[in-house]
């Protein structure tokens, strides 16, 4: 019996982890390329090292600005933050584009991550070199979609040229027929397809690519040796062919079911799987899940801040999303090696290989899931925690706030008083502001729900949700109806204090002047004359200080407007104007306690009022002293004798009407 040799999985490892690193230096070279033929249409020099060049993040702000028709002037400077300043500029570009970039920030990119370099230069690629091409066929540009449309176009394109049959962007083009047969189908008249059938593979490839630059302006982003190998780079050759796809004819694309056209091409006439196409899949999926497992492996700790762990959480959402997509691919190989097994056409060696093949895989993408589970649950339990904690805390400040609410008194009675008021008021909008940046957080809530959660925990959480934004919105609405009226009653308050200081000046005045004149012996008629013009004067005043004392009820009037009705400020009010009505009218009684005692001295004193404009009288006042006769004309502006004034009882507004 042959003794067959057990094939060590970690060899399998190695070997694919070797092909991987092949493609990495073949996307790195046909990536370079294709960023230099963008600078080169604005004469710009070109990268050399894409990983080194990128890393100050000049170069690629120059791209974008080409590729998006946007100013983005980098910073020249040598230090790490000029430089990570100019990667973020451009990851938010690419952002303000719609670039989907997954796990990608600035220090990747500075610090010449090979494999982040690559899947964002591949994510420009893809949106630049596809959008302006594609869009009206490709409704979303997903991978997949890509995909299926490009190789169908393919297809179609080159069915019927001999020894071609494109099923995949790998081996269908090694030996480089396939991309001759499309520049044949549009330029037939440009070379001899059949003469193309007995030359190498390097040939066939060298001829496609001169052809390709010379005649459709196709820049040579590939070198025959990229191709002409094993396992061909599937993104460099899907690039090529986009440049293709770009300036040839592609309308009335039948688009095929790829994973259905795969299956079926794997099978040969016989119904058996293609040893050949199986390996192949198989390394393409190897490759990812190689790359998935780096992803995870290198993904940060759970963090402890609510935007960072929504950040993880949304990232991880698309990095499941990649892992549900993979799986039918997943199994497929599996069924695949399954198949060749029972098909018996291969030998022990290849049997026991793929064995070991499909238990690596099949391990391998186990663990991935539960790792990937196992965060996902992490992040779930994070997340719901510390919104969790944000609601407890939203609920202790607004107990808080109503607490603080209940116990605020009315609107001071002292203008001191209110302005003390104001200045606490704006302590608390301030702490307000503060809380309204963890409220808007609370807006992008994430919901957490998985199979522990009982049927009506959402709805749970909805309700809470609601409670907490209605006592929110009470609260703001208190807090804008307050400050309104402080300010109110401060400004008219305000005024009302100085007119109220002016007036009572005015008549401490009068109340001196009236004093003196009381002292004033009336002993001839000069003396009383000037008593008289003193008093005229006084009464001109009177007339004049009546208005303000009107405008003075007013006001106060407005401030009583903005207290509740309670308020001792109301009577605070009403208790200063009946004082000033008392003096006014004790001013009154004496100008004519000073026109009796002229009388009881012996003089005659009368007045006549002559109306001469409607803003003017003229007042002759005339004293008789025995046979002599004393007469004195003053013009004034009083039109009234009689002076008085009327106080108004200031109420308070109805608190229903004040709310309104």
């Amino acid at each position: 019996m042959a003794t067959v040799q057990q094939a060590d999985p970690s060899n399998t490892t190695l070997k694919y982890q070797r092909q991987k690193d092949e493609r990495v230096d073949v996307q790195k070279k046909t990536f370079a390329k294709w960023v230099n033929s963008q600078l080169a249409k604005r004469n710009e020099p070109p990268i050399s090292d894409l990983f080194r060049d990128l890393q100050d993040g000049q170069k690629l702000l120059v791209l974008l600005e080409l590729l998006c028709n946007v100013k983005a002037k980098p910073e020249r400077g040598k230090m790490r933050v000029h430089h990570l300043n100019n990667v973020n500029k451009a990851l938010q570009i690419l952002q303000e584009h719609n670039v989907k970039l997954v796990n990608i920030i600035s220090n990747d990119v500075v610090d010449g991550n090979p494999k982040l370099i690559l899947g964002l230069v591949w994510s420009i690629i893809l949106h630049w070199q596809v959008k302006d091409v594609m869009k009206d066929m490709v409704t979303n540009l997903h991978q997949s979609n890509l995909d299926r449309t490009l190789l169908s176009w393919c297809r179609q394109v080159t069915a019927g040229y001999e020894q071609v049959n494109i099923r995949n962007f790998t081996t269908s083009w090694s030996d480089g027929l396939a991309f001759n047969a499309i520049i044949h189908k549009f330029r037939p008249h440009l070379f001899d397809y059949q003469s193309l059938l007995g030359k190498d593979a390097n040939h066939n490839l060298n001829h496609a690519f001169k052809l390709a630059k010379d005649q459709l302006g196709v820049v040579s982003l590939l070198d025959s040796e990229d191709v002409n190998c094993e396992y061909p780079d599937k993104k460099s050759i899907m690039m090529y062919l986009m440049c293709f796809f770009q300036v040839l004819p592609h309308s009335n694309i039948a688009t095929e079911d790829l994973p259905a056209e795969f299956r079926a091409e794997y099978l040969s006439s016989t119904g058996s799987v293609d040893l050949n196409m199986y390996q192949l899949s198989l390394e393409e999926v190897l490759t990812w899940l190689l790359e998935a497992e780096e992803k995870l492996t290198a993904l940060p700790p759970v963090g402890e801040e609510v935007d960072v762990v929504k950040e993880q959480f949304q990232a991880h959402e698309e990095f499941m999303l990649d892992l549900s997509e993979h799986q039918n691919q997943v199994g497929r190989v599996l069924q695949e090696g399954n198949q060749l097994i029972l098909d018996g056409s291969i030998s022990d060696e290849e049997e026991n290989e793929i064995r070991v093949q499909m238990s690596l895989l099949g391990d391998r993408w186990e663990s991935l899931r539960l790792q990937s589970m196992d965060r996902q649950s992490k992040l779930h339990e994070v997340l719901a925690s510390l919104q969790q904690q944000q609601l407890d805390a939203l609920d202790n400040w607004l107990s808080g706030a109503e607490e603080l609410i209940s116990k605020q008194g009315p609107i001071g009675a002292e203008l001191a008083i209110v302005n003390s008021q104001v200045v606490e008021h704006k302590k608390f909008q301030v702490d307000l502001e503060k809380q309204q940046r963890q409220v808007n957080l609370l807006s992008n809530m994430v919901v957490v729900m998985d199979e522990n959660s009982s049927a009506d925990a959402y709805e749970a959480l909805e309700l809470q949700l609601k409670t907490l934004s209605d006592r929110w919105a009470n609260i703001c609405r208190w807090t804008e109806d307050r400050w309104l009226r402080l300010q109110e009653v401060l400004i008219n308050w305000s005024h009302f204090a100085e007119e109220e200081a002016r007036f009572d000046e005015w008549l401490g005045v009068k109340e001196k002047e009236l004093r003196l004149m009381e002292k004033v012996e009336l002993d001839n008629a000069k003396t009383v004359a000037t008593q008289v013009k003193n008093l005229q004067v006084i009464q001109a005043e009177m007339e004049l200080q009546r208005g303000k004392f009107t405008h003075l009820n007013d006001t106060a009037q407005e401030v009583a407007n903005h207290l509740e009705k309670s308020s001792p400020a109301v009577n605070k009010l009403n208790t200063s104007l009946q004082e000033l009505s008392l003096r006014w009218e004790k001013v009154v009684k004496d100008m004519e306690l000073q026109s009796n005692r002229i009388g009881d001295a012996g003089y005659h004193y009368k007045a006549a009022v002559v109306p001469k404009e409607k803003s003017q009288q003229v007042t002759t006042h005339v004293v008789q002293e025995g046979n002599a006769t004393l007469t004195e004309t003053t013009t004034t502006t009083v039109q009234q004798a009689n002076v008085f004034i009327q106080v108004r009882n200031i109420r308070g507004m109805d608190e229903r009407q004040m709310l309104k």
